[in-house]
């Protein structure tokens, strides 16, 4: 018996849903033959230098920002002293000689960071020589292994393949936006052959925690490629494929977590403390941090019932606060049971949970994100997604700030994550409505008093890594004004 699971974005949604395939012919539904998305995962291949790709003739026209010089936008600025990488894939593998980099690999004792396997599989393109290596994120980095489509690429006959024909040669069509924002998130998530775990972070590294639209709207990024003009279709798109995507990869690595935890020999701690919520931990030990009432507090902190277990670390707030969300899920004209993570969250969520069952529910899990995903992609080729409309992003937004509340107008979770995971979904919805420029104008002093609450400490010498000034409650504050102001159309 087939059963039919729906996530954020489903690949058959209801008509006049806000976008998506229409009622596709291949139902995304768990049975026998798993449809499977491409250019997820490793690809096929040994990658090239991307010097290969340089020549004038080719992507190396020296025209910064021109159709013909993809190179020259990406790699390094030579006439500046010292050289200045707009793209910061360029840069990459130089990051690994400075100061942090060196503190890094001297506290964790696995030798120079430019030598150290794990460093490269992301600083450096995965499986290339030390030549190839020392350009950092190249043009096979991204794009996928060069050394069966590099000689075709450019020829009518290669042009003339679907997408999922180039994939097949170990290439990334990433026009399409599962497969790049897939590409983005094997390195910016982890996935089952590389990852940032908490010993990583314990000695300096950054935590990873990518949200696709923030990375791509980042001022400091020249790129390379030229998109559709930024509209209300593709920033949603963008936001919400990157929402599955983030969410795939981040349950990839756990599964292979898990699988690595039920070996004799496995080197790793279990459970890997990346899995849980950083600021269940580090935060400041205060009282007001929460109401004096317990029965004013959400479920989830609350513990007991039908909440979270008292002393229990949230298991992955950032990557399910809006992935899952009912709210946003019907704000899309989604329509079915969504993905039920309920099952592995309480696993998770156990002091030491079962490696086993952990890597079975992820793996199921992982299976449907890809039959959706799949979908999705199908439809993008074939062009089907319908158009966003400006009341059905009015419709999504308020859905992003009302789905983080209760009726009563409190945070359904208090952490931190689940917080600034709205935040960003609704500066993506104000910025594809046009910004100051557009009707939803009003928007934004409620998204900036938010921007602030989630702010970290700053000045004086000092460099903090959490959110020590913090309060939930300003910030379910600013999130019910959102919600008013949505809801009455006033910003409009």
């Amino acid at each position: 018996m087939r059963t039919a699971v729906y996530l954020l974005i489903p690949a058959g949604l209801a008509a006049g849903a806000l976008f998506g395939p229409s009622a596709p012919a291949a139902a995304v539904v768990q049975g026998e033959s798993q449809a499977r998305p491409y250019a997820v995962g490793p690809m096929p291949g040994v990658p090239s230098a991307g010097l290969s790709c340089a020549a004038a003739s080719c992507h190396g026209g020296g025209r910064a920002g021109e159709k013909g010089s993809e190179h020259s936008t990406w790699a390094m600025d030579l006439t500046r002293n010292p050289p200045v990488a707009h793209d910061p894939h360029a840069r990459a593998y130089r990051v690994l000689f400075n100061d942090v980099s060196v503190s890094i690999a001297k506290n964790l004792g696995g030798g120079a960071a430019h030598t150290n396997a794990l460093c490269l599989k992301c600083h450096a393109v995965p499986g290339a020589s030390p030549e190839v290596a020392s350009e950092g994120v190249g043009c096979a980095g991204c794009h996928g292994p060069d050394e069966k489509w590099l000689t075709v690429h450019y020829l009518p006959s290669w042009k003339a393949l679907s997408n999922r024909e180039k994939a097949g040669y170990g290439f990334v069509p990433t026009k399409n936006l599962v497969a790049r924002a897939s590409a983005c998130a094997s390195c910016h998530v982890g996935d089952s052959t590389r990852e940032v775990d908490h010993d990583l972070i314990a000695a300096g590294h950054p935590r990873l925690n990518f949200e696709y639209t923030r990375f791509h709207y980042n001022a400091a990024y020249r790129k390379h490629w030229a998109d559709p003009t930024p509209t209300a279709d593709f920033e949603v798109r963008a936001w919400s494929i990157g929402q599955l995507t983030s969410l795939r990869s981040a349950l990839d690595l756990l599964r292979a977590r898990a699988t690595g935890a039920q070996k004799e020999a496995n080197p790793h701690p279990w459970p890997e403390f990346t899995e849980g919520s950083c600021f269940a931990c580090h935060q400041n030990v205060v009282r007001d941090l929460y109401s004096d009432k317990a029965e004013d507090l959400p479920r989830s902190i609350q513990g007991g019932r039908d909440g979270r277990r008292p002393g229990a670390i949230p298991w992955q707030p950032w990557y399910t606060s809006v992935a899952l969300d009912p709210a946003v899920r019907e704000a899309l004209g989604v329509s079915g049971a969504p993905l039920d993570l309920k099952g592995l969250r309480a696993e998770m969520e156990k002091r030491i949970p079962n490696p086993r069952e952990v890597a079975r529910l992820a793996r199921e899990a992982v299976d449907l994100l890809d039959s959706h995903l799949a979908a999705i992609q199908d439809a993008e080729d074939r062009g089907t997604l319908p158009p966003v409309t400006p009341d059905k992003l009015t419709d999504l937004a308020r859905a992003i700030a009302g789905g983080a509340l209760t009726d009563a107008g409190q945070l359904k979770d208090y952490d931190w994550d689940f917080v600034a995971q709205r935040y960003l979904g609704l500066a993506m919805a104000y910025h594809a409505a046009g910004g100051k420029a557009g009707p939803t104008a009003g928007w934004l002093s409620p998204i900036q008093k938010l921007d602030r609450a989630l702010s970290f400490p700053a000045g004086g010498g000092i460099r903090y890594d959490s959110p020590r000034d913090y309060r939930p409650e300003t910030a379910a504050g600013h999130l019910r004004e959102f919600r008013t102001i949505t809801s009455t159309r006033s910003g409009r």
